[in-house]
C-alpha cells in the first residue's frame, strides 16, 4: 500500500537532480526522467534547499490608520541550493553557466567557462524520495521551468572532505513568444500516494441507455442506494430504458421521475 503524503512527515530519503533545456516538460516518470533530463551525479549528504516564493512587497497606508491599507506584491523570488560531488562533462557547465571544453593533445582536457553576462539558463527537476518505493514509499519532486545558477560557494581541495560544486540555482519567467508566462514551478507528485481529494457527488445525470455521470466533475459515487437521499437527477422525467447509475457497491440505481429506484430504468 502506497503511503499518503498527510499520513507521516515527509523525509528527502535521498533523491537526484536532472537538467534540460529551458522549458523541457515535467518528466511523465518522475523516478526515472528520460532524454533529454540529464542526471547530475552525486549530490552531497545535504541533499537540496528549496526556498520557496518570497515576496517583495510594498506597503499602502492612509491618513487615518497606522497600519497599511492594502499590502501589494512587486516581487517574487525563489531559488534552490545543492553541492554536487561530482566532476564531469554536465556537472562542471552547469555549476558555472555554461562553457566549453577543449580537448588539448592525448592527455589534457580544458575547461573554459562563459564570459561575463552569459550564463545559460536551464530547466532543473529535483526527484525526492521517501522510503522503499517498491514497497509503496513517497515519490515527490520540484520542477522549475527555467531558471539559472545565480550564487556559488567555496569549493575546498583537502584531504578531509570532498571537493564540491556548491551552486544556488535561482527561479525565472518562462516567457513564451506571444507574451504568456508559463507556471513559475511545480511540486509533483505520484498519484499512488497524493490521491485526489474526495468531491462529493450532489447529482446524478442521465446517459440513455447507459452508466449515467455524478457531478459536480470528478464526483466519487454514492456508497449505495441509501446514499441516495438529495442527489439532484437531471433530467427530472423519468429516465429511459437501461439508464442507471453506479453506486460505490456496485448495485445499479435509476430516476423514475418522482424518486430513486434500484436497478436499471425499463
Amino acid at each position: 500500500m502506497a503511503v499518503m503524503t498527510n499520513s507521516q512527515p515527509v523525509v528527502g530519503g535521498n533523491g537526484d537532480i536532472y537538467t534540460a533545456p529551458v522549458g523541457t516538460p515535467i518528466p511523465t516518470d518522475i523516478e526515472a526522467p528520460a532524454a533529454p533530463w540529464v542526471k547530475l551525479g552525486m549530490v552531497s549528504e545535504d541533499g537540496v534547499s528549496w526556498t520557496p516564493p518570497e515576496e517583495d512587497t510594498d506597503e499602502i497606508k492612509i491618513w487615518q490608520s497606522a497600519y497599511p491599507a492594502r499590502v501589494i506584491t512587486t516581487g517574487l523570488t525563489s531559488s534552490m541550493s545543492f553541492a554536487l560531488d561530482g566532476w564531469d562533462r554536465n556537472t562542471v557547465p552547469f555549476a558555472m553557466g555554461g562553457g566549453t571544453f577543449t580537448d588539448v593533445g592525448t592527455d589534457t582536457v580544458v575547461f573554459s567557462p562563459p564570459q561575463a553576462g552569459s550564463s545559460t539558463s536551464r530547466a532543473i527537476f529535483v526527484k525526492v524520495l521517501d522510503g522503499d518505493t517498491a514497497a509503496g514509499g513517497i515519490v515527490m519532486g520540484l520542477y522549475f521551468a527555467k531558471g539559472r545558477v545565480t550564487g556559488r560557494d567555496d569549493t575546498v581541495f583537502n584531504a578531509s572532505e570532498p571537493a564540491l560544486l556548491n551552486v544556488e540555482f535561482s527561479l525565472e519567467a518562462l516567457v513564451n513568444p506571444d507574451g504568456s508566462v508559463e507556471d513559475p514551478y511545480n511540486l509533483v507528485f505520484d498519484d499512488a500516494s497524493f490521491p485526489p481529494v474526495a468531491v462529493t457527488a450532489t447529482g446524478a445525470t442521465e446517459v440513455s441507455g447507459a452508466a449515467g455521470t455524478w457531478t459536480p466533475t470528478g464526483a466519487t459515487p454514492r456508497p449505495n442506494f441509501a446514499g441516495m437521499v438529495g442527489i439532484t437527477a437531471s433530467p427530472t422525467t423519468a429516465w429511459s430504458t437501461d439508464s442507471h447509475m453506479v453506486l460505490g457497491d456496485n448495485a445499479h440505481t435509476h430516476w423514475t421521475g418522482s424518486a430513486w429506484a434500484t436497478g436499471d430504468a425499463s
